[in-house]
């Protein structure tokens, strides 16, 4: 059986666990948790999904230090400030042959660089979790775009949580248009930070622009009572308004004015994307996912930004930056 370690079963946790159990390959799964009160949710979810007809094995640990020597998958699903230690833990102590990283994936700069000098000459694919690149709309729109120029993107709206995440948008915009030169502006940011909806880790609204070699991407996020926003892509001859709450794009014509096209927006919950995730890996040793070297390179633009923002407002400089 190909056995998968699950390290942190919390609510996006939890969810991953869902989808293995929807996995069409038989899993040996442990999960590795020390709450148990979210043990008992995830326990919950799990048995709310009918599942495959392959057959599944489970076990909970409080301990991922107790975790067996010989691992195919690790999925590290914790909140950022452990992810590091775990993920070096796992390399170090582990026979590992893949690992999933959830996003955002480290705290700091040297943390992104530490995990890529542990990665080097190890035979360990590792791969981070930025799915939009799964959803066949953006499969499609890529098929278009991809290696064009002047393809401007933004993202606007309302507490869409611009600190964890802005590493999705920047990644299916890379995605999209396989941009290799990319250049921060932080000036239109809100003065100084605030406290997020998890302890510990902090907010950031305002504006950032970045400029590739592709074009423009910017990430606008204003404050509010209600989340909302949408996802706009400008192409020399046409726009597209993206509303994934509605799951809806409309396509718009510069010269007719007019909206020319309407289409489906396939959004998909992490709770039906995992299994798909561990069947490509299975079946070919690869997923559509980014690989880590790749995503770190975005991490590092976006760490960048916000820790010179941060440290804006501080006395001692600051080389951590408290997002998750």
């Amino acid at each position: 059986m190909f056995k998968v370690a699950l390290i942190g079963c919390g609510n996006l946790g939890s969810r991953h666990l869902q989808a293995l159990k929807l996995t069409n390959k038989e899993l040996d799964i442990t999960v590795c948790e020390p709450d148990e009160q979210a043990i008992k949710i995830a326990q919950e979810r799990y048995n709310q999904v009918e599942g495959s007809s392959f057959r599944k094995t489970i076990r909970f640990i409080s301990d991922y230090r107790e975790l067996s020597e010989d691992i195919d998958l690790v999925i590290v699903a914790t909140t950022s400030a452990s992810r590091f230690s775990i993920a070096e833990w796992v390399l170090l102590h582990v026979n590992i042959k893949y690992i999933l990283l959830e996003k955002v994936v480290f705290q700091s700069l040297d943390e992104l660089d530490q995990f890529s000098d542990l990665l080097r000459n190890r035979e360990v694919k590792v791969w981070v979790n930025c799915p939009r690149r799964m959803f066949e709309f953006y499969k499609k729109l890529k098929s278009q775009i991809y290696g064009k120029s002047d393809i401007n993107m933004t993202i606007q709206g309302v507490e869409w949580g611009m600190a964890c995440n802005a590493i999705h948008i920047l990644d299916l915009y890379r995605f999209l248009t396989g941009f290799t030169v990319c250049e921060y502006n932080n000036e239109k940011m809100f003065q100084g930070y605030y406290d997020s909806k998890r302890e510990g880790y902090l907010e950031f609204y305002g504006k950032i622009e970045l400029t590739t070699d592709k074009g423009k991407l910017i990430l606008d996020c204003d404050k509010g009572d209600v989340a909302a926003d949408r996802i706009i892509i400008q192409m020399p001859e046409e726009w597209i308004e993206i509303d994934e709450s509605t799951r809806e794009a409309t396509i718009h014509s510069y010269e007719k004015e007019e909206v020319t096209e309407r289409l489906s927006v396939d959004i998909k919950y992490q709770s039906f994307l995992t299994n798909i995730v561990v069947e490509q890996i299975i079946n070919n040793g690869e997923c559509e996912l980014s690989i880590y070297e790749d995503s770190a390179l975005l991490h590092k633009i976006l760490l960048s930004c916000f820790l010179n923002h941060i440290n804006k407002y501080t006395n001692v400089e600051v080389k951590k930056c408290p997002i998750t």
